[in-house]
């Protein structure tokens, strides 16, 4: 988020090296996570939970912040259901307003694509 995001905001450019260095990581906890996300619907069980809101709040503009969620279908689905609820859903515009260029804000929809 901080190459991707914060940099951008400064008029600084990303760190192409920082950014290759942490895909391995990236995907490695993406991929945990979609395991985990194979055999429930929340983190923590049927029912959703502070803990689904505190994983998911920085994965709140994940496509503009490079955050590699193609191929986990299971964290996709699971943050489409965080992204519903109405409390996330109705401040995730103000989110983008501030955080994201005009260009970028619409491309980080709040549902599955």
């Amino acid at each position: 988020m901080v190459e991707n995001i914060v940099k951008p905001l400064r008029n600084q450019q990303p760190d192409k090296k920082i950014l290759a260095d942490a895909a391995p990581r990236a995907h490695q906890l993406a991929k945990g996570l979609d395991e985990h996300l194979s055999k429930t619907k929340w983190l923590v069980g049927n029912d959703i939970t502070m803990a689904d809101f505190a994983v998911a709040a920085p994965m709140h503009i994940w496509a503009a912040a490079g955050i590699p969620l193609d191929g986990y279908a299971n964290v996709r689905r699971w943050y489409a259901e965080v992204a519903k609820v109405p409390a996330w859903h109705n401040t995730q515009a103000a989110v983008e307003d501030v955080l994201l260029p005009k260009s970028t804000a619409t491309t980080n929809s709040t549902t599955e694509t």
